[in-house]
């Protein structure tokens, strides 16, 4: 007797896995296939062509590219010092943001402004007191930063009908305090302190202020839809020669952030909520990267011994299709190590896209069209 197909279950003809399959199946597929972001480096765009591909990534494609040096930082106006770099994984991206802040703070003779972030939950937090204090005193997990005129990007859609949306690219400008009396608290330490210090708020702030960027100039063609969008934020601008425009705790922001914590004797995991739906671009995942056009970025591809830190083929295609010339990025690898220099980059040479979306892909004809299921299997069979 033929088995029948149950209508329960995780696979059941009823099931919601089921249902998304046959919806997703029904979508058409366009593939853009022409780069516009660097059309004026043809052997960037073919490299970044073979990757839309699939193809194998070669030592010589990497050797193509130029590995950040000391010339890049001995001084600090440099474009290459504060350029955002695209790591793997959140602990990367704080702790580099948490070393590069102070740099940038004594640089632009500011403050580093500090809170802390909302801790839900802290599993094998350290029972000693005094290494419990110093991984929080520490830890940049634990702490939220405002540094004015420090580059940023947003976390949330605060507004899409205004261009506000995840991952779009802010100045910090300034900060509106919770209370007359963490005004005084902030003024008196400035005061005392030198620039480049960090101040260290009771409470997180009313708002964080930020300048939105007009990412163009009288070159760049901009939308009717953009323009409006301008129009109405500069109407509420909290400032008259620039958009700037308040961003507050949000009750409604529920993302979570998790994070490994290596203590003197203990290694922790850490769940926190940051108040303000903002973070510092001085680093940032390839993940938040994806759909911008960044003029400078440093990638990090030194061969980590941890899985959750090691580039992914899709990680290395978004990275390099960033920029508008290979010479605007650069690539960190350590000198130093098990494996060092150009040796720490030969895992990259094994990465291969996920075959599961390579099997999809190929039940489209001519890169196009409806998804034909029977050639998709084919694929799969022939891999």
């Amino acid at each position: 007797m033929k088995k029948q197909i149950s209508s329960f279950g995780r696979y059941g003809v009823d099931s919601t896995l089921r249902r998304g399959a046959d919806l997703f199946s029904q979508c058409e597929r366009i593939h853009l296939s022409t780069q516009h972001r660097a059309v004026d480096d043809h052997e960037h765009t073919a490299f970044i062509d073979r990757l839309s591909n699939g193809e194998q990534i070669t030592m010589d494609d990497l050797k193509r590219y130029k590995k950040l040096s000391a010339d890049d930082l001995s001084d600090t106006s440099s474009p290459w010092v504060f350029a955002p770099m695209l790591v793997a994984s959140n602990k990367e991206r704080i702790d580099i943001c948490q070393r590069k802040s102070l740099l940038f703070a004594k640089h632009h003779s500011t403050f580093i402004f500090k809170w802390r972030t909302e801790i839900k939950v802290w599993k094998n937090k350290p029972t000693n007191a005094d290494e419990r204090k110093a991984i929080l005193e520490s830890n940049a997990c634990f702490w939220e930063t405002f540094i004015p005129q420090a580059d940023a990007f947003l976390t949330y859609n605060v507004n899409n009908d205004l261009g506000l949306a995840n991952g779009s690219p802010v100045s910090m400008y300034s900060i509106t305090f919770s209370s007359e009396d963490q005004l005084l608290s902030v003024q008196s330490q400035i005061d005392s302190l030198p620039p480049g210090s960090e101040i260290i708020l009771d409470s997180p702030p009313c708002s964080i202020n930020v300048k939105v960027l007009e990412t163009f100039d009288s070159k760049t063609r901009v939308s009717l839809k953009r323009k409006a969008q301008f129009a109405i934020l500069k109407k509420h601008s909290l400032c008259p020669d620039a958009i700037v425009i308040p961003i507050k705790a949000n009750p409604g922001y529920n993302k979570l952030l998790f994070f490994a914590i290596r203590g003197p004797t203990t290694l922790s995991r850490v769940q926190t909520r940051p108040t303000f739906p903002i973070d510092l671009a001085f680093a940032m995942t390839v993940h938040k990267a994806q759909g911008r056009t960044i003029s400078r970025v440093v990638l990090a591809l030194s061969e980590h011994n941890v899985d959750i830190c090691k580039m992914t083929y899709p990680s290395i295609f978004v990275a390099m299709t960033r920029i508008k010339h290979r010479d605007y990025l650069r690539i960190l690898y350590h000198d130093r190590g098990a494996r060092p220099g150009l040796k720490g980059l030969e895992y990259i040479t094994a990465l291969k896209p996920n075959r599961n979306v390579l099997h999809y892909y190929a039940g489209f004809t001519d890169s196009n069209g409806i998804w034909d299921p029977l050639k998709a299997l084919q694929a799969r069979d022939v891999d």
